[in-house]
C-alpha cells in the first residue's frame, strides 16, 4: 500500500517541477530560460567584440538579439572598439553591462583596457 503513494508523490513532483532540467542549464524564474553568464564560453576563451557575429554577442550576459544588432551596427559605423568603454556608447549599454561583460570580452589584438 505504502508503494503506490509514494509512486503517486513522486509522479506529482515530477509533474509540479517540470523546470529542473531547465535549471539545471540556466536559470529557470519559472517563465523564462536565462543562461548562466558566460556559460556559452571555453574556460578561458573570450568573445572578440570587434568580430564577434551578433549571434555571438548574444551569448554574452546581459546582451539580446537587439543588443547585439547595436553593438554590430555601431561597429560597422564607427569602427573597431579601441578600448573597452566605447561599449557605452552603445545605446542599451551602461557601466555594470559592461563591468558584467568585462571576464568574456576582448578587443582583439593590441587590446586596451
Amino acid at each position: 500500500m505504502k508503494l503506490p503513494k509514494l509512486l503517486a508523490l513522486l509522479l506529482l513532483v515530477l509533474l509540479l517541477t517540470p523546470s529542473l532540467p531547465l535549471a539545471q542549464r540556466g536559470i529557470w524564474d519559472g517563465h523564462t530560460l536565462h543562461k548562466k553568464p558566460g556559460s556559452h564560453l571555453q574556460e578561458g576563451k573570450k568573445i572578440n567584440i570587434n568580430t564577434a557575429s551578433a549571434e555571438r554577442l548574444q551569448g554574452l550576459p546581459h546582451i539580446d538579439s537587439q543588443l547585439a544588432q547595436r553593438i554590430v551596427k555601431y561597429r560597422q559605423k564607427h569602427g573597431p572598439f579601441q578600448k573597452m568603454e566605447d561599449l557605452l556608447e552603445v545605446q542599451g549599454i551602461n557601466r555594470e553591462i559592461l563591468e558584467s561583460l568585462k571576464p568574456f570580452i576582448t578587443l582583439g589584438e593590441g587590446e586596451k583596457q
